[in-house]
């Protein structure tokens, strides 16, 4: 249903409603036409894209069909083996027949999804693929394996995949605590990796160390005396980190100190995090992958921070570090996709490779639990939308919208779970005409 508002009530971060004749509706629907996708942050859509509005901003959901979805997976390079693409592209419908089957997330319930297109999920771009160097090749992995998934005990099965395992894929119950063990999720080897994270080492000061695990919850009151990694054997659980700090210990699921630094570290350290490759360029996270040692190097020998300022390094010890080494980049369950390719490069058949990684599930008919469409969760928690459809039907309710060739729609939240449309031209011109007043009444 329409509304007009002079002033908009608070929207999201990043958004500006300004006062006057701005309409807000409950919803937008964006239906591409003559075969032209509607373009949003750099991803070209073909499906219908409908913009929602919940308590703490837009949200934007492509339903497209289930070709058209996996079409749209971007997660590997297409210009590898036709082999490594294979057991990527079963990978990927199994692990969507494996998220419908579970049903929704707590996301995909409020903002109406079956996944997302993030890393969370399932990296997904929609209908550009096609015009990518060797998109060619992925779509005609797609079509090879069309209708193939993996199947344990009747169900799809949970297909975690991952960059690269830096030697070895791991139990499920050793990443995430409190898993409980999956038959084809034990860990295998993965030998050979041609990955440019096989192995990886970051350093920080000490007293960033602590700083960023504050900022986390994870609280290291003192200076700082010595972190160890308690590891478990294989298949016994997660590892842990024990920290000594005045004199007290704290033990810490590893996987925190993960979380911690690639949400807080680059925020509070960015020049430092996350930290720079042997060629220079930067590492893809702060810390790549959910197991790696680490230990205290340097500790200052009484040196105050005050003094540190005011002496040149050279005439100080140097200062207190932490160091986290570590192998891989990813969670290192389920099928290394750079193992993938390492195993297609030396003549293995997808379904060997997918066998190798998960447990020896092998390819087989879906049986219908697929369905024609999917709904994908693009982006949710937004103050404002840009979408470029230069050939589309934008539709608000039973009101067709009219809009500027060559010119983006532009939608912001409302503040209270309405969508605001800030009209192109035509729209607003139509706009105005109607609300513009009739001639005085006669005397």
């Amino acid at each position: 249903m329409l509304a007009v508002v002079g002033a908009l009530g608070a929207p999201a971060a990043g958004a500006h409603v300004p006062d006057g004749l701005v309409p807000v509706y409950e919803s937008i629907t964006i239906e591409p036409t003559a075969g032209v996708p509607a373009e949003y942050r750099g991803g070209r859509y073909a499906g219908t894209l409908r913009i929602t509005a919940a308590d703490d901003g837009l949200a934007v959901v492509e339903r497209t069909d289930l070709d058209g979805y996996l079409a749209g997976i971007r997660e590997v390079p297409y210009s590898w083996p036709d082999e490594a693409l294979a057991a990527q592209a079963v990978a990927a419908r199994s692990y969507l027949a494996s998220d419908l089957a579970r049903g929704r997330s707590s996301s995909g319930r409020k903002y109406g999804f079956d996944i997302c297109a993030t890393t969370a999920c399932q990296v997904y771009r929609g209908a550009g693929v096609a015009q990518e160097q060797d998109g060619d090749r992925w779509l005609a992995a797609v079509g090879r394996t069309a209708g193939e998934i993996l199947v344990h005990d009747g169900e799809p099965a949970r297909t975690y995949y991952h960059s690269t395992s830096g030697g070895s894929t791991a139990p499920v119950q050793d990443v995430w605590a409190g898993t409980t063990p999956v038959p084809y999720l034990v860990g295998a080897p993965s030998p050979g990796e041609p990955s440019p994270f096989t192995d990886w080492r970051v350093a920080v000061p000490a007293d960033a160390f602590v700083r960023i695990l504050a900022a986390a919850g994870i609280a290291v009151a003192g200076d700082l005396e010595s972190v160890d990694v308690l590891p478990s054997e294989p298949g016994r659980g997660v590892w842990r980190a024990r920290i000594t700090a005045g004199g007290q210990s704290t033990v810490v699921d590893i996987a925190d100190i993960r979380t911690a630094f690639n949400r807080r570290g680059g925020d509070i350290y960015p020049e430092l995090l996350p930290a720079r490759r042997p060629d220079g360029r930067r590492y893809p996270q702060s810390i790549l992958s959910y197991r790696f040692d680490l230990a205290l190097e340097n500790p200052r020998a009484g040196v105050a921070p005050a003094l540190r300022r005011r002496v040149p390094d050279d005439d100080l010890p140097p200062a207190a570090s932490v160091v986290a080494t570590g192998n891989g980049w990813g969670h290192h369950v389920g099928m290394s996709q750079y193992g993938a390719l390492a195993m297609a490069r030396a003549g293995s058949g997808y379904d060997d490779i997918l066998a190798h990684y998960y447990g020896g599930l092998r390819p087989q008919a879906d049986g219908g639990v697929l369905p024609d469409t999917v709904a994908v969760g693009l982006a949710w928690e937004q103050g404002e939308v840009r979408i470029d459809a230069p050939a589309a039907r934008v539709v608000a309710g039973d009101e067709v919208l009219l809009g500027d060739p060559g010119r983006p729609w532009r939608f912001l939240f409302d503040g209270a779970g309405r969508v605001a449309v800030m009209p192109p031209l035509a729209q607003l011109l139509r706009l105005l005409d109607h609300w513009r007043p009739g001639p005085p009444a006669l005397p």
